[in-house]
């Protein structure tokens, strides 16, 4: 535990001195991976070892704060889901004979590239990072975290109805102008992350009744999944399971039972989106419930399109591998953090469609499904020191907030938990991922100041 780590003018102890192990080989593969020095399937393996490592460690330390990490969570999604997960299900079918089962087999050259071999790095580099930042940033005791008063919770849980209220109509209904209803799809996910998972807080907290967050839940989640936004959706009930294992602490079966119970939303809340927006890819086909599509269709969200989307990220390699690194260009990202408001002309930064074109071989215009990756855009401005260069940048903000998760329990961990959605989404370009955390964060606020003001007590929670 943080407040029993002996002094160190004594020494390190010994899970001081584990932690300083963990961080010394994640960072020594990164170097031997960012230069290709090694085998991808050993810079695989090992990077599993590792991460396990840490998650062992910090379970025998007591101190599981890789659950409230984002600089571990964004490492790990980008490490075992675009790399080492897709390498494994490539290797047992081709080991099995049941190469059929590949789609695609053309773009398998993804696997054992530098764009394979920079993804790990960033994994391992996030890895060191959050060993780093446990050595280095104190967690303050939760008995110190703020407790707020059970009626701001009410009001909270009125306040998410209302909006879900309006957003349907707003959707459903609206006969305003079109960027109303497109300024309600854009505020709506954030503010109502951030007022389910206080309430979630609160309810593990032993501060508001079950009641309250189911309220809250179970009405967002439906209308996000009809809208066709079960990322936002499958991610906010991810965040809502952290919160509640950071806060309460259940037992291991406690916790194997609700993590069977995420994997089943999981499933049902892709199904539905996929139902919604795309015919024939989901269990509900052809007005009868398909296991066998459904699940043929999450795995190949889950697996197929990450080898796709590194794919993208290979092809932004070959072409722009060798560019110059020029500095004046590596300021694409900022134009994303004014306004439209503000900026009536502002360029359209959703650029997904273009680079589906470009750099994925896609012939739609108006859609896509594969990414380039969070690295993709930096390579695209300036090759592989611009991946070097934003990299940090990115590892630096994460850092800071991974930090504010640690330093202040109770409020600083619901706001770091409530942002997952967005600084947990590996797939997204880099300009909008950085844009939409500061965004979202900002609104955020706009409830997150009123509730420390108004809706704190005297008191201290045990949470």
């Amino acid at each position: 535990m943080p407040g029993s780590r002996q002094s160190h003018i004594q020494g390190y102890t010994p899970a001081e001195k584990l932690q300083l192990s963990i961080i010394s080989a994640a960072i020594a593969i990164a170097l031997l991976a960012a230069f290709g020095l090694v085998p991808a399937w050993t810079v695989r393996w090992l990077t599993t070892v590792l991460f396990m490592a840490q998650i062992a460690h910090e379970f025998y330390d007591d101190d599981i704060s890789a659950m409230k990490s984002p600089a571990f969570l964004l490492a790990a999604i980008a490490g075992f889901m675009y790399a080492i997960v897709p390498a494994a299900v490539v290797f047992l079918l081709q080991a099995s004979g049941q190469h059929t089962l590949i789609p695609s087999p053309n773009r398998l050259v993804f696997l054992g590239h530098p764009a394979e071999y920079y993804i790990l790095t960033f994994a391992l580099l996030g890895l060191a990072l959050h060993g780093v930042l446990r050595l280095t940033v104190t967690e303050r005791s939760k008995d110190q975290a703020i407790q707020f008063s059970g009626m701001a919770s009410i009001w909270l849980s009125v306040i998410s109805i209302l909006l879900t209220g309006a957003a349907f109509l707003s959707i459903n209904f609206g006969h305003g102008p079109s960027f109303v209803s497109s300024a309600v799809r854009t505020v709506y996910p954030p503010l109502q992350s951030l007022i389910i998972v206080f309430l979630v807080y609160q309810w593990a907290a032993k501060k508001a009744p079950l009641l309250l967050p189911l309220l809250t839940i179970v009405p967002t989640l439906i209308f996000l999944g009809l809208n066709g936004h079960a990322k936002p959706a499958i991610y906010i009930g991810f965040a809502c399971v952290l919160i509640w294992v950071i806060v309460s602490r259940p037992r291991v079966m406690t916790l194997a039972m609700a993590g069977a119970a995420l994997l089943v939303f999981i499933v049902i809340a892709f199904n539905v989106t996929q139902a919604v927006k795309y015919k024939g890819s989901s269990f509900f086909h052809q007005n009868t419930i398909d296991i066998a599509k459904g699940i043929e269709s999450l795995g190949y969200k889950i697996i197929w399109r990450q080898i796709d989307s590194g794919n993208c990220f290979r092809n932004v390699l070959v072409k722009h591998g060798d560019d110059a690194f020029v500095l004046s260009r590596q300021t694409f990202w900022i134009a994303a953090l004014v306004p439209r408001i503000i900026w009536p002309e502002k360029p359209n930064l959703s650029l997904g469609s273009q680079y589906s074109i470009t750099y994925c071989d896609s012939t739609y215009k108006h859609s896509h499904s594969a990414s380039i990756s969070l690295l993709g855009q930096p390579a695209i401005h300036g090759g592989p020191i611009g991946i070097l260069f934003h990299g940090a940048f990115l590892l630096t903000g994460l850092a800071f907030i991974t930090a504010i998760a640690r330093a202040y329990p109770g409020i600083g961990t619901v706001i770091v938990m409530a942002l997952l959605p967005w600084w947990i989404d590996f797939d997204q370009d880099f300009a909008l991922y950085v844009a939409n955390l500061v965004k979202f964060f900002l609104l955020m606020c706009l409830i997150a100041i009123p509730v420390l003001v108004f809706g704190r007590t005297t008191g201290r929670t045990q949470a």
